[in-house]
């Protein structure tokens, strides 16, 4: 690769012998650079070849990924909906044991109602009786 220098000195040179335009325009199409480091257009497609392979080969890979993932997430949701259906079935069978509690609650007040209706009554008789009988007594 020529040095900063020797391009300066090709330029004066072509100068001379060129017009200085002509100079400035053949020194701007070579490039600063070696030539080696300058890519042809099979280089260009050739990597364009092997980036669209390997882009295919992460598409493929996203595909397949992105599969194992719905796979996953529906077995997920088949599980989660298994797990709801266990759920309303147990929510269902506490319904019913509080409608079963519910019901023997009412039967208890009930029979409680009767029981506290006897005891009044029997308290009504016996206070009745002891009025009667301090009557009897003071009168």
């Amino acid at each position: 690769m020529a040095s900063d220098a020797q391009r300066y000195a090709l330029r004066r040179e072509l100068g001379e012998v060129l017009s200085q335009p002509a100079a400035d325009t053949l020194m701007t199409l070579l490039p600063p650079i070696d030539w080696s480091e300058v890519a042809r257009r099979s280089d260009v497609d050739q990597l364009r070849t092997e980036l669209r392979g390997e882009i295919g080969e992460l598409r493929g890979e996203l595909r397949g990924q992105i599969g194992e993932l719905r796979g996953e997430l529906r077995e997920g949701m088949g599980e989660l909906r298994g797990e709801m259906g266990e759920l309303r079935g147990q929510m269902g069978e506490l319904r019913g044991e509080m409608g079963s509690l519910s019901s023997r609650v009412d039967a208890l007040g009930h029979r409680l109602d009767a029981q506290l209706a006897k005891l009044v009554a029997a308290n009504v008789v016996t206070v009745a009786a002891a009025a009667g009988v301090f009557a009897a007594i003071t009168g």
